[in-house]
């Protein structure tokens, strides 16, 4: 198991699933929070409210849930539309940062040591060899 975990953690493919699985995260809570949003919104301002406040999704997706929270005291909205798209943003660095790893471990840019020189070839500096990589 552990031998799988790993070789998960080592592979560009690795990386990739967690990118999808980062991106699924936070669409799931955008397309969520904005549903929230406009019903707290609807609510609140009717339906001709719901209407602008759809068109100004941006705006409604970062002033809706601190109002919320300022005027009722609800964390909900912020924890939703806040929260769940850090979870996922950082669910997708991780898979960026695996996804590079494999990508440096399979291209042997990847070195144990700063002394370790074998992935140089013979006759050339290490600067001279990274050159193209760098």
């Amino acid at each position: 198991m552990l031998k799988a975990i790993r070789l998960f953690f080592d592979s560009q493919a690795g990386g990739s699933l967690l990118i999808f699985a980062g991106s699924i995260i936070f669409s799931s809570f955008v397309i969520s929070g904005l549903y929230l949003d406009m019903a707290f919104v609807e609510g609140i301002a009717g339906f001709w409210g719901s209407v602008v406040a759809c068109a100004l999704f941006p705006l409604t997706h970062i002033v809706v849930p601190w109002y919320a929270l300022l005027a009722y005291g609800s964390w909900t909205l912020i924890i939703v539309c806040y929260g769940g798209v850090m979870i996922g943003a950082l669910v997708i660095a991780v898979g960026m940062s695996v996804k590079d790893l494999g990508l440096r471990r399979g291209s042997g840019l990847a070195v144990s040591s700063p002394d370790d020189k074998s992935h140089c070839a013979s006759g050339e500096t290490c600067r001279e060899s990274l050159e193209g990589f760098i």
